[in-house]
């Protein structure tokens, strides 16, 4: 039994860039179908960040619906953050929907979806998994067929973009991790029959993040001599993914929908703006007195031999730790976070201060009329294009646990970072190679039913799951914000099949939030720290 919707998901895809691979031929098994169905840009969420995004897609709500809003959620039984997983979210997922229904899932390195969860079919955990874990498949014999390939079975790959940027070392890890995910695929296709399966490479996010400005045509580097340098290395990745999907088409045959979408899209990174810093300067954020030190001093902390220790194990604890006590609780109103702004909020943070009602609210105002009125201090422009209300983005029963506010800088390639060691408030990264999430992400869809070279317009994250829901016959739940993309399929089949609503509900159950232990933790936090994700 071939599944009859599978989706590729392509972490990080952004037809900034695939358009051009595809025109030179670099991918041209992902050109030709997206030639012979229907393509479009897919809006991520608000920002435009993997764990809200892919989680958007897995439920069709916005993340005040499902509660996910980055790599951490606040436990509201204890005010604290803890670091997210499969089980804190607060709608039923697609495939959860599918097996209602009687139907199989098959789903390979999706992004959230640790510890590995009971299915009608099978699973195998992706990003946020931790190393040599036991409790990434279900059922659980399937680690050990995994074990047993030829091609090792990598589930993630961490990068460094500052470090990694020097050679293309990162990128043979890559093609690794590859070969290995498109063998699991292909075999598990073949082995395991189901009625719906996907995967997420994470090859695109992970090589955009190092080397973005190597090869996007458009950016200041292209041309350098080190992006030439690198550049056929980098492109054969692209060509491996690409000959992946061509593999995994054919695999799947012409009866078959196949969807390739991403959480996101990319551009240059240009700058990081350390917004505890202006929070601070504007009066919102109160250091420690240990941390005021760092904060003045923080270039000389960075110079030498003391930069090479605090990139050290023992000197990142330390630092981590001065960052974690770096704020004084009992006078902050404000802070930064993941890439949102809150409040020091009283019956929501642990220590919080600001009292919900006139106080918030005023506090809120202030903070975000000045945001829009910050201004480079070299250029005289103005850095923020908008500050959104929480509430103007997101609805649901985890609205409170949303991010107050959230900054829009320079069309995303301004960067939020939420850490502190820094003296600067606007730090330039044009001359780093390195690309960052962007709103305009990828949609494609072919097969039985859907339109030929089609242009889908308007198309969100959220849209995807009620679309293949419908593709397959089956109601939209009424909880779901998304849309089904109707323009997706050949003319007459709406009108043939119109579309049903009805079963499911957000809420899944009772949530337990033990799922990883403090070694685990430690190292997931690293990962993330290395990639820009936490400070």
């Amino acid at each position: 039994m071939k599944p009859k919707v599978a989706v590729i998901g392509l972490d990080g895809a952004s037809f900034t860039l695939i358009k051009p691979l595809v025109e030179r031929g670099v991918m041209p098994n992902l050109g030709e179908l997206m030639k012979s169905g229907g393509s479009g840009i897919l809006k991520s969420t608000m920002p435009p960040y993997t764990p809200p995004a892919w989680s958007s897609f897995y439920t069709g709500v916005n993340p005040g619906k499902h509660g996910i809003f980055g790599f951490t959620w606040f436990n509201p039984e204890t005010g604290k953050r803890e670091l997210s997983n499969s089980r804190v979210m607060g709608c039923k997922k697609l495939w959860q929907v599918l097996n209602d229904h009687g139907l199989k899932t098959g789903l390979i390195n999706l992004p959230l979806t640790y510890p590995a969860e009971a299915v009608d079919g099978y699973t195998v955990t992706g990003m946020m998994t931790p190393e040599n874990s036991k409790s990434f498949t279900y059922p659980e014999k399937l680690t050990a067929d995994l074990s047993s390939m030829p091609e090792e079975y990598i589930v993630d790959l961490a990068v460094t973009p500052d470090v990694d940027a020097k050679n293309t070392d990162v990128v043979k890890k890559l093609q690794d991790m590859l070969r290995g995910r498109r063998a699991a695929c292909l075999k598990l296709l073949k082995e395991q029959p189901c009625d719906f399966w996907m995967t997420v490479f994470v090859t695109p996010d992970r090589l955009q993040h190092v080397y973005w400005k190597y090869l996007d045509p458009s950016s200041g580097l292209y041309e350098t001599s080190r992006a030439e340098q690198f550049r056929g290395e980098i492109l054969e990745c692209y060509r491996e993914l690409d000959r992946t999907i061509g593999d995994i088409v054919s695999v799947l045959g012409s009866d078959s929908q196949v969807f390739v979408i991403s959480d996101h899209g990319f551009c240059n990174l240009n700058k990081k703006f350390f917004l505890n810093n202006w929070l601070a300067r504007e009066g919102f954020f109160q250091v420690g007195s240990s941390s005021k030190l760092a904060l003045r001093g923080g270039r000389i902390l960075r110079s030498g031999m003391l930069s090479k220790f605090f990139a050290s194990s023992i000197g990142t604890r330390i630092r981590e730790q001065s960052i974690n006590r770096a704020m004084d609780w009992s006078r902050t109103s404000a802070y930064a976070y993941e890439q949102g702004l809150f409040l020091n909020l009283k019956g929501r943070e642990e220590k919080g201060i600001v009292k919900p009602g006139a106080e918030y609210e005023d506090i809120r105002g202030k903070i975000a009329e000045r945001l829009r009125n910050f201004v480079d201090p070299e250029s005289g422009n103005r850095v923020v294009d908008a500050v959104t209300y929480k509430e103007e983005i997101y609805k649901g029963d985890y609205l409170a646990m949303a991010p107050d506010l959230v900054p829009v800088l320079e069309d995303y390639s301004c960067y939020i970072h939420d850490g502190l060691l820094e003296t600067e408030l606007l730090v330039d990264c044009s001359s780093a190679p390195a690309g960052i999430h962007h709103p305009d992400g990828v949609f494609a869809a072919w097969g039985p039913n859907i339109a030929g070279n089609q242009m889908i317009e308007n198309a969100e994250i959220i849209d995807v799951a009620p679309t293949i829901l419908h593709a397959l016959g089956l109601p939209v739940p009424e909880h779901m914000d998304g849309k089904v993309l109707g323009d997706l399929f050949e003319p007459g089949f709406l009108e043939r099949n119109p579309i049903k609503t009805g079963g499911a509900v957000c809420d899944d159950g009772e949530k337990s939030t033990e799922v990883y232990s403090q070694e685990e933790a430690d190292e997931i936090q690293k990962q993330l720290r290395g990639m820009g994700y936490l400070s």
